[in-house]
């Protein structure tokens, strides 16, 4: 079983053992959704989890570990999305001690 297929079955179990055919369409229904706000907005609050908001980073220069001598290599400005949890989720983190989750 690949990844993708572990996630829908995760959401089966926690959704009463909905068929996979139902799931999966709401899920990209709701990916569909989240980039359409990325692209309008710039940002998207999902409710108990938390935001996604576009960011550009700055140019920077790093070490170009393929060459022997070290070199740096320039990198241009780029986007990126950036991820804020919500209150509720930093929480549910917080009490994860001596829980092995990870």
């Amino acid at each position: 079983m690949n990844n993708k297929d572990v996630f829908f079955q995760k959401v089966s179990i926690e959704h009463n053992y909905q068929d996979k055919s139902n799931i999966v369409p709401v899920y990209y229904a709701i990916l569909r959704a989240v980039l359409k706000s990325l692209r309008s907005q710039g940002k998207i609050r999902l409710p108990g989890f938390g935001e996604f908001r576009i960011v550009k980073q700055k140019p920077r220069r790093i070490i170009n570990i393929a060459d022997p001598n070290r070199g740096y290599i320039n990198l241009p400005a780029t986007y990126t999305i950036k991820f804020s949890p919500s209150e509720k989720l930093k929480e549910y983190i917080k009490n994860l001690d001596g829980h092995n989750h990870i």
